[in-house]
């Protein structure tokens, strides 16, 4: 008898330890599955949470939470996760993050910088995925005007935008000239902290100072001075249309009237792009610059097309574009052949894996191999 209450005892605690063996596999099992689905499902779950921030009724609250969520996607995941959930938002919410794509994703480099980029700025210690050159390059922007604010030497510069140029791929080559546009506005914000409260509303206390630095970039070439040059403007402008530093809000080009006449080709060209880029339009600047010297009438004419395919080619876009060119032609200017084969260029830079196509059979006849073959674009800096 007490051979088989052994045996039943044997046997009880043989299938106990059994059951509870397995049981501990199964909840450890669950667990690993449970890790590997939180894992493998960032991108869901981002997207979650960004469908989440549309509770807020007030946009402001709303654009908060998102931007939010980017970040905790750069700080857990890397540039590609926040670029991707600000693609995946843009999309949600119809690109009402900020006035316009280029503005919003600038927000994102800004982003980058401060939480990864500023302790350690050696671009070659990072990866960028092709994403990153969305929205004209807004990121790009973002990422190296604060840097360069934190950097504002002539050699550090050229090193930083020279990684770009030299990278394998194509994207990050045409950042390099982005990288030498937003240098120009790193330099004229670095300055701007410099400037004695005495000098503030004067022009060339705070112009001068960062372009001598974009003259000062040895290894750079030319064109790639010229890219700081029009960075430094572009920021000298929104300090005028904004009233910072004691300057009065004014008119675009009256701002760059402002400047030595040497000075003011360069500003005429930043506030073509920029007239054009946030009035979706042109009449305005037209009909200043038509009236200006030669040399500003053709830096409207290169320009004002660019500030119009700023957030790339579509329907109105490039109507409009056509449209600049007809008013250009009928100013009887002598720049229409310039002005269509921008516009063609601009094309060509915009319109790589298009949602809309163009019809270059809307262009006249005479300037219709523009649109058809374009040319290799100069680098010419969204803002």
């Amino acid at each position: 008898m007490n051979n088989v209450r052994a045996s039943a005892t044997r046997i009880f605690k043989k299938t106990f330890s059994d059951r509870r063996r397995l049981s501990i596999l199964l909840v450890l099992s669950l667990l690993i599955l449970l890790g590997i689905a939180y894992l493998g499902s960032r991108t869901h779950r981002a997207t979650i949470s960004l469908r989440l921030c549309g509770i807020h009724a007030d946009h402001s609250q709303r654009v908060e939470c998102i931007y939010a969520i980017i970040q905790r996607e750069l700080m857990h995941g890397g540039i590609k996760p926040a670029i991707d959930s600000f693609i995946a938002a843009s999309t949600m919410y119809h690109n009402t993050l900020d006035v316009d794509c280029h503005s919003a994703v600038h927000r994102v480099g800004d982003m980058v910088y401060f939480n990864i980029l500023k302790d350690d700025p050696d671009l070659s210690h990072y990866e960028f995925p092709l994403e990153t050159a969305i929205c004209g390059d807004g990121f790009y922007h973002g990422l190296f005007e604060h840097m360069i604010q934190d950097n504002p030497r002539p050699d550090f510069i050229v090193r930083t935008c020279d990684t770009l140029k030299n990278a394998s791929f194509e994207y990050l080559q045409k950042a390099s000239a982005i990288c030498f546009h937003a240098a120009g506005h790193g330099l004229i914000r670095a300055n701007a902290e410099l400037v004695p409260h005495s000098k503030w509303g004067t022009p060339a206390a705070f112009v001068d100072p960062a372009l001598r630095t974009c003259d000062l970039m040895k290894g750079a070439t030319e064109n790639e001075r010229e890219l700081c040059r029009t960075g430094v403007m572009s920021i000298f402008i929104q300090m005028n249309t904004f009233a910072n530093y004691g300057f009065s809000p004014k008119d675009d080009f009256s701002t760059c009237n402002s400047l030595a006449s040497s000075e003011q080709e360069t500003c005429y060209k930043m506030s073509s792009l920029m007239t054009a880029q946030y009035d979706s339009g042109f009449a305005r600047s037209w009909s200043i610059c038509s009236g200006a010297a030669p040399a500003l009438q053709r830096a409207c004419v290169l320009y004002i097309p660019v500030g119009l395919f700023v957030n790339g080619v579509n329907t109105h876009s490039f109507a409009q574009a056509l449209d600049f060119c007809a008013a250009v032609t009928a100013s009887r200017s002598g720049y229409a052949d310039t002005c269509y084969e921008q516009v063609g260029k601009e094309l060509a830079v915009e319109y790589k894996s298009p949602s809309y196509i163009p019809d270059c059979t809307l262009f006249p006849a005479e300037y219709r191999d523009y649109c058809i073959s374009p040319k290799i674009p100069a680098d010419i800096p969204k803002i």
